[in-house]
């Protein structure tokens, strides 16, 4: 039986995880998704990697599941989140407006017309931001929030009990890895502070990145992408257009406009010539396209995995998402179909997880007017 078709504008999708997460890759990327949320015709279905529907509802927005809990959105005008199990019982009721995933035990929440809120997997109040424009969520301990002074944003970091551990003074800031934050001083360079709030690196760059789980971090100086280490000296020096954190090594864009891959050191590995590409992450397979059509590539740049598909996920574990026309499989390394291309809709969730390793859903917004 072939699947009714509905509206999913997945480049679109792509297109806007791109700007959400910048040309970082996040560590926590989930490696191993053992209920994966795809819809058929209107109605979500969490599948195993057999194929098999565990549970399924009207859902037109979920997340994967991470700490045993995913967030999902009730359809219709008055839609609302709440929280699941891996049943596809509610443990927490849709009644929010807004929410985040489950990260270290936490999530922000925003009701109707309120301040965001965090609560523990009971559901149970912690603390509520009654001033904060957004905020995130947690990453070693510490939330990143923003305020808004005098018509523009700030941003600090509150622990868990809700108390601002670092005041909103910076005009940019991302979350805190390995210690460090980046954050963006009032002259708009960014560098990194410690977990004190004090500086660890100057602020002189144009653009920076969360240190990744390698103890390096992307940063951007005078136009081009180079890597620094956490004292702050280079390891790649500034020459790339573009960079991507990708597991052992960098995806990297040439003056061409072209995509390739480059070590720790910046020695190019593969040399730029795709006009798209997506992440090997720790595996040994990546997506590129080629000739209007998306194959894989192994470490060494052959082609294993010929043109063929429309659109194309990196792996995550042993599969892999891809389209044909309008649905979706999921294809082995070898190429095969373990899921053939059945349904019309995958979580942007997924995808946000396959391309960037982030979620969709780390950060919420005030609702008070």
């Amino acid at each position: 039986m072939v699947a009714r078709k509905v509206k999913y504008c997945i480049g679109a999708v792509l297109v806007s995880l791109f700007v959400f997460s910048a040309c970082n890759l996040q560590s926590g990327r989930i490696e191993s998704v053992s209920l994966i949320p795809v819809w058929y015709g209107d109605s979500c279905l969490y599948i195993n990697a057999e194929d098999k529907m565990e549970f399924n509802g009207l859902y037109p927005s979920v997340s994967l599941f991470r700490e045993d809990i995913a967030l999902v959105q009730t359809a219709g005008r008055d839609a609302r989140i709440g929280f699941i199990d891996n049943s596809g019982e509610f443990v927490l009721p849709a009644v929010y407006k807004q929410a985040t995933i489950f990260r270290e035990g936490m999530a922000f929440v925003v009701r109707p017309g309120e301040a965001p809120c965090a609560i523990n997997q009971k559901g149970e109040l912690k603390f509520t931001l009654r001033d904060a424009e957004s905020v995130e969520t947690y990453h070693e301990d510490m939330a990143l929030y923003s305020i808004r002074e005098k018509g523009k944003l700030r941003y600090g970091y509150v622990d868990k009990k809700g108390e601002p551990v670092i005041d909103p003074v910076f005009s940019g800031a991302k979350s805190f890895s390995r210690g460090k934050a980046a954050v963006r001083d009032a002259k708009g360079k960014w560098g990194f502070i410690g977990k004190d709030g004090e500086a660890v690196i100057e602020c002189r760059y144009d653009e920076a990145m969360p240190f990744n789980d390698r103890g390096v971090a992307l940063v951007k100086e005078n136009g081009l992408w180079g890597v620094i280490d956490e004292k702050g000296k280079y390891v790649v020096d500034p020459q790339f257009e573009m960079m991507r954190s990708d597991g052992k090594w960098f995806q990297v864009k040439s003056e061409e406009n072209l995509w390739g891959w480059c070590d720790l050191s910046g020695e190019i590995v593969i040399s730029p010539r795709f006009e798209r590409a997506f992440g090997f992450f720790d595996g040994d397979r990546a997506p590129v396209l080629l000739e209007e059509k998306w194959a894989y590539i192994d470490r060494k740049g052959m082609v294993v995995i010929k043109p063929q598909f429309d659109r194309a996920l990196p792996f995550v574990g042993n599969l892999a998402a891809v389209w044909v026309g309008d649905y979706i499989g999921f294809i082995n390394k070898e190429g095969r179909y373990e899921i053939n291309p059945q349904y019309n809709g995958l979580s942007r969730d997924y995808e946000a997880n396959a391309v960037w390793g982030v979620s969709c859903y780390d950060r919420v917004t005030t609702g008070k007017k």
